[in-house]
């Protein structure tokens, strides 16, 4: 039969494997409570990062819709000046254009 010494390993071995199932079946939270109301904070390292990367997301945001809203006023400044081209007979199409698009 077995000797004493390999009978306790294998129980030893049940205990530690049970443990580990125990363990695994537990969930944890996605968000840990001392991270919760937090502002976001970048991920890279400060670094390396651009300027634009070590904003907050809230400020990037906020950029990216300032610069939307100059290059939609750019947009309707250019196709006024297309449609003021004289021999320009296309204008119906242009608005078709900028409403599919």
């Amino acid at each position: 039969m077995c000797p004493s010494s390999t009978k306790e390993n294998i129980v030893d071995t049940k205990a530690v494997i049970q443990e580990t199932e125990t363990s695994t079946n537990q969930k944890e939270p996605l968000i840990e409570k001392s991270q919760m109301g937090k502002e976001d904070k970048p991920t890279t390292s400060t670094k390396n990062a651009s300027f634009f990367e070590r904003l907050s997301e809230a400020k990037k945001l906020m950029i990216v819709t300032c610069f939307m809203f100059i290059f939609f006023g750019l947009h309707n400044i250019f196709q006024e000046a297309i449609m003021k081209i004289p021999g320009f007979e296309y204008g119906v199409m242009l608005g078709y254009f900028e409403v599919l698009g």
